[in-house]
């Protein structure tokens, strides 16, 4: 797994010489790149004299968050934080409040609503955002699907509401725990029980459900790149890649397995369908996989257990942490890091390309989500 590193070194433009803002906006002005004196690398040509996508994320990452704001107090836990279009931040409470904030001119957030979510007097499991923003999704105990546009949350008469998934007949019961929209936003993939998931239509009223996983399912993203790729895992130690495209979805594309131990809690993929990050209900491990190679043994992120092995745990000023949710950072840093939150009030952010790894967001209390802004250096995330 070296190539990881190689791979991400060329995406986020680590490998690029040091040089001054100044200098590469001198360059990007010349039009067509030329070797400099002294650069033992040169840069990709570019005849059009607009920066590289390496060169952009080379600049982005050199302006990491460094700065704590605190942006509202809840009475309740904050489970889940999301950025939005339009320089939105929209929160989940434990009291089934979402609380939506926006960008100021000072680059500060400021309270916009608050709305209770009708959960028929259930408990919200699961809310995920759609890959464009717009639209919002979430589950409840009761196994109810609520689909709406951001736009139109004050209008409940036009939300879209699932009907309840019938019980499966061996367990007498279900629920709808985990969802997630797939890249086009054309479905909603639902997580029920039994290991059972469910492709929801959001463009007309189709549903179908298939048998993924043995046990509970307990991780399911969509690909980035992809609207036919999604990832699902379970506490089997099995993760899995699915192919909506597939005549019969009882079949993975690839199927890997971690050790017995470690029940996979998380997982999330790179902008490329390259590789993928899994965190673990263990909280000891993250793992990165490389899609392009099956059976292939994972990259170590982080491992507890075995510190000596692992250069990320030297950064560790807690050994006893639970890390979990652990994820890629967004395209325009060239996913040079993985982040996840921990039980001690801590972000832990681990470079790829240097193995060194940075701590955001010191609150003692345990944070229960995270996100990074998908265009400028920001990290929001919730807590207890």
């Amino acid at each position: 797994m070296l190539n990881l590193k190689k791979w991400i070194s060329i995406e986020s433009g680590a490998y690029l010489p040091n040089k001054s803002i100044g200098q590469m906006m001198k360059n990007r002005e010349l039009g067509k790149r030329r070797r400099q004196y002294g650069d033992c690398t040169m840069t990709a040509s570019n005849r059009n004299g607009s920066f590289t996508m390496a060169e952009k994320a080379n600049l982005a990452n050199r302006f990491f968050p460094n700065r704590d704001d605190m942006i509202s107090v809840s009475q309740c836990t904050l489970l889940r934080c999301m950025h939005l279009n339009s320089d939105r931040l929209v929160s989940l409470s434990q009291d089934n409040i979402l609380n939506f904030h926006l960008r100021n001119s000072s680059q500060h957030y400021e309270l916009l609503n608050r709305t209770d979510l009708p959960s028929a007097n259930s408990n919200v499991v699961d809310i995920a955002s759609g890959s464009m923003g717009e639209h919002l999704a979430y589950t409840t105990l009761d196994a109810y699907v609520y689909y709406f546009h951001i736009d139109r949350i004050r209008q409940a008469a036009r939300w879209n509401l699932f009907h309840a998934i019938q019980p499966i007949a061996a367990l007498r019961w279900n629920i709808c725990s985990s969802i997630c929209f797939n890249m086009d936003d054309n479905y909603l993939l639902v997580v029920e029980a039994g290991g059972r998931i469910s492709i929801i239509s959001t463009k007309e009223p189709s549903r179908y459900s298939f048998q993924a996983h043995q046990r509970d399912i307990s991780a399911i993203s969509s690909s980035k790149v992809n609207p036919n790729i999604f990832y699902t895992g379970s506490p089997d130690g099995f993760w899995k890649v699915w192919d909506s495209r597939s005549n019969s979805n009882r079949v993975p594309v690839q199927m890997h397995a971690s050790r017995s131990l470690y029940n996979v809690a998380n997982i999330d993929s790179d902008s490329q369908d390259k590789y993928v990050v899994t965190s673990y209900t263990s909280g000891t491990r993250i793992d990165a996989w490389d899609l392009r190679f099956f059976g292939n043994q994972p990259f170590v992120i982080y491992r507890d257990e075995d510190e000596a092995t692992t250069p990320f745990a030297r950064g560790m000023s807690n050994k006893s942490d639970f890390l979990w949710r652990a994820r890629f950072s967004p395209q325009i840093t060239g996913h040079r890091y993985v982040y996840a939150n921990s039980s001690s009030g801590n972000i832990y952010i681990f470079d790829i390309t240097t193995g060194e790894t940075q701590r955001l967001h010191r609150h003692g209390t345990l944070i229960c989500d995270s996100t990074w802004h998908p265009n400028i250096s920001e990290i929001a995330c919730g807590t207890v």
